[in-house]
C-alpha cells in the first residue's frame, strides 16, 4: 500500500504503471498533479504518520552576545539554545561560561547608558549597541508586559521569558516547497546551513564537495539506454487518439541538435515535422534519413507538428536500427557496371554515341559540358528517362538550379523520380541548401547498397551561389570568383562512387562553357580534370568527339566494346570532327542498334 509522498517521489512512468496494475485509465495529456490526484481517488492509501526524523528533534541552534566588563576586550558569552518551531519551550539554561553578575549600581548604569566606565576613557556598554553574531538588527530589551494572550492548548501559559543579556529566538517559516515542475527540489531536502551549529572545521576538498553536492540534488536514472517503448506508457492511448496521423519526410539536423523532417522541395516550410534531439540521439539519425511515423499535429502556439513515435529510417524497421556506416569509411573504385542508354532511345544518336565512345557507368562522376542553348537540358532529361525505364531499382534524384519557373514547371512534368528545384528568382541561399540536403539524401540511400543517380542542372550555378554568399571579407580571385568558395561544389561532385562494398552514387552534372561570363569560365577551368567522364558539345549540339571520353572504361566494357571503343577514337583523332561525324552516322544507318555496329567495325 502505497502513501502520497511515496506517489509524489515517483516519476511519471512509474505512476502510469502503477495506473495500468489496477485497471485506473489514465487520459493523455494529464500532468504529473493530475496523475496523482486520479490515484489517490480510486487507490486505498496508507494514512499512518510519517516517524519524525532526528533532525527535528534536535535542530539547535546556539547564539552569543557580547558582555561588557572592566576590560577593553568585549566578551563573547553563548547563549542558550532554543528549540525548534513546533516544540515545547525550555527553560533557559545558564551558561557555566558566563560571568559574575555586575554589581547593582554598574548595572544600573550600563543599562540607562549614562557615564563612561571608571577607569577607562570608553563609553559604557550599552545594550542598544549589543548585536548578535547572526541578527544585525540591535539588541531590545524584552519588557514583561509585551507579550500578547495567544490562543490555543497553551493559550494560557506565558512564554518564559528570556535570561538578562540573552537573544530571543526567532521564529522561521517553513519556505514553500515545490514538488513539481523544472524548480522541483528533492523530496527530503537539506536542513538550512543556518540552522547547524558553527563549528570551525577544516576545509572540504573539491572532491568532497561534489560528492556532497551530488548527493544532494535529484538524479533521475539515466534513460537513454533503455528499450523504446519504456517510458511511453500513454503513447498507445495518444497513438490511439484522433488527431494522431501518419508523416514522414527527409530528415535536416540543425546545429542545435533538433531536427526538421522537409517534405516536397526540401525547403523549410510550415508542413515541416520537429524532431526531438532525444529521438536523434536514440536511433543515431542523420542529416538525409528519410523517416515515417506517428505525427502530433501542431497546437495553438506551436508552429510545426511533431514526431512523437518513429516507425521506419529508410525503409527499416526502428526497433532494427544500428549505428551506421560513413558514406566517407566506404571503399570508392572506378564504375564496374554500364548504364546503357540506346537500348532505351536507339533512335537518338548522341545516347548511341555515348554508349560507343563515352559510356557511363554507376558511380560514374560525369560531366556535360556545353554552352547556352546546346540542348544539354534535353539530353539530360532523355537520360533520366532511360535510367528510369531500364532500372527501376535505382534511385533517382534530380536537382535544377537557377532555371526559369515555366522550365521547373515542365521538368517536373516529365522527369521521373525525385525533382528537387530552385529558380533564379529564388534566394542564392536555397540553392546551396537544397543541394547539401539533396547530396546527404543520396549519401543515406548509397550507404543501404543501393545503386543513386543524381542529375545536377546546373553545376555552373551552384558555384555561382556559394561564390556570391561567401562572406565580406574573403579575397576575390580574378574572374569574380570568391576564394574558397568552390570547396563545397568540389565536394558535392566528388561525392560520386562506386563503393566496393555495395551501392554506388553516379552524378551527371552540366558545366555552362563560352558564355561570356569571366566567372564561368574560371569555374569550368577549377572543375578541369575532375570527372571521370566528359561528354562535351558544341553550339549546334553536336558531340566534340576527339575530347568526349571515359577514363578507366575497360573496367565495365567487354573485350568487343572495348576494342569498338578504342578504334573509333582512333578514327576521330585521324578525321577530325566533322569528316567523324559523318562517317559515324553512315555507320549508324547501316545499324538497327550498337550491338551489330560494334560487329561491323571490328
Amino acid at each position: 500500500m502505497y502513501t502520497k509522498e511515496d506517489l509524489e517521489a515517483m516519476t511519471v512512468a512509474d505512476l502510469r504503471q502503477i495506473a495500468r496494475e489496477n485497471d485506473i485509465r489514465l487520459g493523455s495529456g494529464l500532468t504529473k498533479q493530475g496523475i496523482l490526484e486520479r490515484l489517490c481517488e480510486s487507490l486505498p492509501l496508507d494514512q499512518s504518520p510519517a516517524s519524525p526524523s532526528p533532525d527535528d528533534e534536535q535542530g539547535v541552534r546556539h547564539t552569543a552576545t557580547i558582555v561588557a566588563d572592566d576590560e577593553d576586550t568585549p566578551v563573547l558569552t553563548p547563549n542558550v539554545p532554543y528549540m525548534r518551531p513546533g516544540t515545547s519551550y525550555a527553560q533557559p539554561v545558564q551558561s557555566p561560561a558566563s560571568p559574575a553578575p555586575a554589581p547593582a549600581a554598574a548595572a544600573g548604569q550600563a543599562v540607562s547608558g549614562r557615564g563612561n566606565v571608571p577607569g577607562t576613557n570608553k563609553p559604557a556598554f550599552t545594550l542598544e549597541g549589543a548585536r548578535a553574531w547572526h541578527n544585525p538588527r540591535s539588541f531590545q530589551q524584552p519588557s514583561a508586559s509585551g507579550y500578547s494572550q495567544r490562543s490555543g492548548v497553551f493559550g494560557s501559559q506565558r512564554p518564559s521569558q528570556p535570561a538578562y543579556g540573552q537573544q530571543r529566538p526567532i521564529q522561521r517559516t517553513a519556505p514553500a516547497v515545490q514538488r513539481f515542475g523544472p524548480e522541483a527540489v528533492p523530496a527530503d531536502p537539506k536542513e538550512d546551513p543556518a540552522d547547524e551549529p558553527v563549528s570551525h572545521s577544516v576545509l572540504q576538498s573539491p572532491s568532497e564537495i561534489r560528492s556532497s553536492y551530488l548527493s544532494s540534488t535529484a538524479q533521475p536514472e539515466p534513460r537513454h539506454r533503455e528499450p523504446y517503448a519504456a517510458g511511453t506508457s500513454a503513447l498507445p492511448e495518444l497513438l490511439a487518439s484522433a488527431e494522431v496521423t501518419d508523416g514522414g519526410g527527409v530528415l535536416e539536423i540543425q546545429s542545435d541538435g533538433f531536427g526538421y523532417l522537409r517534405t516536397g522541395n526540401y525547403l523549410p516550410g510550415h508542413n515541416d515535422i520537429y524532431v526531438s534531439p532525444a529521438q536523434i540521439r536514440r536511433f543515431h539519425l542523420r542529416t538525409g534519413d528519410y523517416l515515417k511515423g506517428k505525427i502530433r499535429p501542431k497546437r495553438e502556439n506551436e508552429t510545426h507538428s511533431m514526431l512523437l513515435y518513429v516507425v521506419e529510417v529508410n525503409g527499416i524497421d526502428a526497433q532494427d536500427i544500428k549505428e551506421p556506416v560513413g558514406f566517407d569509411s566506404l571503399t570508392a573504385v572506378y564504375p564496374e557496371k554500364q548504364i546503357f542508354f540506346s537500348s532505351y532511345a536507339s533512335e537518338n544518336r548522341i545516347l548511341r554515341t555515348v554508349d560507343l565512345m563515352a559510356p557511363i557507368g554507376f558511380g560514374q562522376r560525369a560531366m556535360i559540358i556545353a554552352p547556352s542553348r546546346s540542348g544539354k537540358t534535353a539530353l539530360l532529361t532523355t537520360m533520366a528517362s532511360a535510367i528510369h525505364a531500364q532500372y527501376p531499382e535505382a534511385e533517382l534524384l534530380s536537382l535544377l538550379l537557377g532555371e526559369r519557373p515555366e522550365d521547373i514547371t515542365i521538368a517536373r512534368d516529365t522527369l521521373p523520380g525525385t525533382v528537387i528545384y530552385a529558380g533564379f528568382d529564388e534566394p542564392t541561399e536555397n540553392q546551396i541548401r537544397i543541394a547539401e540536403l539533396t547530396l546527404e539524401r543520396a549519401m543515406r540511400l548509397a550507404e543501404q547498397k543501393k545503386d543513386v543517380v543524381l542529375l545536377i542542372d546546373s553545376l555552373t550555378c551552384l558555384c555561382r551561389a556559394y561564390s556570391e554568399c561567401a562572406p565580406q571579407h574573403v579575397r576575390i580571385l580574378p574572374g569574380g570568383l570568391a576564394a574558397g568558395s568552390l570547396t563545397r561544389p568540389k565536394h558535392l561532385f566528388g561525392a560520386a562512387r562506386c563503393l566496393r562494398e555495395g551501392g554506388s552514387l553516379t552524378i551527371v552534372a552540366i558545366m555552362l562553357e563560352d558564355t561570356g561570363i569571366p566567372l564561368d569560365h574560371v569555374i569550368a577551368e577549377e572543375f578541369r580534370g575532375t570527372a571521370n567522364m566528359e561528354l562535351r558539345l558544341n553550339q549546334s549540339g553536336q558531340i566534340d568527339y576527339s575530347r568526349s571520353m571515359t577514363r578507366n572504361a575497360a573496367g565495365m566494357l567487354d573485350a568487343d566494346r572495348l576494342a569498338a571503343c578504342e578504334k573509333l577514337h582512333h578514327l576521330a583523332a585521324e578525321k577530325g570532327n566533322e569528316a567523324f561525324g559523318a562517317y559515324l552516322e553512315e555507320l549508324m544507318k547501316k545499324s538497327a542498334d550498337n550491338e551489330q555496329l560494334i560487329r561491323n567495325i571490328i
